[in-house]
């Protein structure tokens, strides 16, 4: 099942896909909603994992500073500190 609906685009984002629609000999409706797709999906994973990393700092679940270089390398300097308030937010 498909659903049928209006978007409205910039002229220049319309004459693109216009392009590549037609150097890959694909409609533009196919090609636009191949891109919704592309973009719905790609968005339901980073919210899933931005969730995930939620809930796993609310279990106190961190990487330590040694997790981190290993990931990242060496820091050249001492990590920088600040204090949270009651609510989680960096306190100034």
């Amino acid at each position: 099942m498909t659903t049928a609906f209006t978007v409205r685009v910039s002229d220049e984002t319309a004459s693109k896909l216009n392009q590549i629609a037609e150097k890959l000999d694909r409609s533009r409706a196919y090609m636009a909603a191949e891109a919704i797709e592309a973009f719905v999906e790609q968005q339901e994973w980073q919210l899933a994992e931005i969730e995930a990393g939620l809930d796993e700092a609310d279990r106190g679940e961190f990487a330590s500073a040694e997790d981190v270089a290993k990931v990242v390398g060496p820091a050249n300097h001492e990590p920088e500190t600040c204090s949270l308030d009651a609510s989680g937010v960096a306190a100034a």
